[in-house]
């Protein structure tokens, strides 16, 4: 009987024994396969051309505008740094600055005028020589500043104002700003908010006829506008 029984077991087991060794046979196989096909991939892959990189964006450079006047304790510490030196030369800067930041605090009005009117007069040179300078700038130099200034913006590394050309026509006032321009000295003793708020109101009660005046203004202005904005496009 137990002889019967160990034979049955021994054949079960074989049995089981087969199909386990062919779950595993089928399990390699399918490794084999998978290997193969990863192999074949990565050769495609390196058989393929490569992907070309998107072109950078070209760097506009950032225009060089006149350099600023040095301002009046600019000035003063200038002059104060080379008279220590000549006295002192083994002083080192960081105490010159403390020395010449306490004597301009003590120096008296009279004294420092003295740094503030050569100051005023080369700040004046110096916007003479400005307006010449954004005069002599033609429309493509504004317009690529600008387009840098668009770009520094964006990207959040700069806030910084378009350029205008002084060259460039002016836009014309639309009628309610022509309107408020021939009425601002009836309401000049308000504050400029309520002045506004006035303006804005009397405005809202005009009629269409009282209205044209203004209207016809501004398309008048409208096409001047429009002829030196094309003349200032030729511009060199």
């Amino acid at each position: 009987m137990y002889r019967q029984l160990n034979q049955k077991l021994k054949a079960r087991l074989s049995g089981n024994w087969y199909i386990i060794n062919n779950i595993e046979i089928r399990i390699d196989s399918l490794r084999q396969y998978a290997t193969a096909t990863k192999v074949t991939k990565k050769v495609k892959a390196k058989g393929e051309p490569e992907k070309k990189k998107k072109p950078e964006k070209p760097v506009i450079p950032t225009l060089e505008f006149p350099k600023k006047p040095a301002g009046p304790y600019t000035l003063f510490f200038s002059e104060y740094v080379k008279k220590t030196k000549a006295d002192s030369p083994d002083l080192k800067l960081k105490d010159i600055a403390i020395l010449g930041g306490s004597n301009w605090k003590n120096m008296s009005d009279d004294q420092k005028n003295v740094y503030f009117e050569r100051y005023k007069k080369a700040k004046s040179q110096y916007d003479v020589e400005y307006q010449k300078w954004m005069t002599s700038l033609s429309p493509e130099v504004y317009a690529l500043e600008n387009k840098r200034r668009r770009m520094e913006k964006a990207a959040g590394r700069s806030n910084q104002r378009p350029l205008r050309d002084p060259k460039a026509p002016k836009k014309p006032r639309t009628p309610y700003l022509q309107f408020a321009m021939d009425n601002m000295e009836e309401y000049k003793e308000l504050k400029i908010t309520e002045r506004s708020k006035e303006i804005a109101k009397k405005w809202k009660t005009l009629s269409p006829d009282e209205k044209k005046p203004f209207e016809e203004r501004y398309a008048k202005e409208k096409e001047r506008y429009k002829q030196e904005l094309e003349d200032y496009k030729k511009i060199g």
